[in-house]
């Protein structure tokens, strides 16, 4: 489980899920034990990774932080394909940055859990624990979910999760 905070540079959409890219956000340092930034006036988002096997204990940190933020966000996505570092899932692939491009236009404070449910195999078995979770009945990926008062309440699946005007909507909680 990684977790950082970003404070997204609207000039800079492509390159907001490389939290590498120090100079388009700000970051949380554990050393200095505050968040450092790059200056931009946006509020910053909570950005928190996790797999199958760091999801229980990501989730359960989510949930604590869930009243500190406007919007709270669980994004399903594919693995990266190590040969390629892009997702093997192609609706990942065009979904992600409209989703991001969404996450940085918006104003207030949002939490952002990516979950990474595995390679293509892992994904396919339909025993998947995120399959079969009754808290998120996965049936395909990307999938947006807007997580509330312990539930999910709002949705957007694999053949809608990169329309702009569908997560506008999601993100805003209509």
């Amino acid at each position: 489980m990684t977790e950082k905070i970003y404070s997204p540079d609207v000039n800079s959409a492509a390159s907001f899920p490389n939290p590498e890219n120090s100079q388009a956000f700000g970051f949380w340092d554990p050393k200095e034990g505050r968040e450092r930034s790059t200056g931009n006036p946006r509020m910053p988002l909570k950005l928190v990774d996790a797999t199958v096997s760091s999801f229980d204990v990501a989730f359960e940190k989510f949930i604590l932080d869930v009243p500190k933020h406007r919007a709270n966000l669980i994004l399903f996505l594919a693995d990266k394909d190590p040969s390629t570092s892009l997702s093997w899932c192609p609706d990942c692939v065009r979904a992600e940055p409209v989703i991001y491009k969404n996450l940085e236009a918006s104003s207030g404070k949002v939490a952002l859990l990516r979950a990474y449910v595995g390679d293509r195999p892992t994904w396919r078995n339909p025993r998947h624990p995120w399959r079969t979770d009754p808290r998120f009945k996965l049936t395909g990926v990307p999938t947006l979910i807007r997580w509330e008062d312990d539930a999910v309440k709002g949705r957007l699946e694999d053949h809608e999760a990169h329309l702009d005007r569908k997560i506008t909507t999601l993100v805003l909680g209509e």
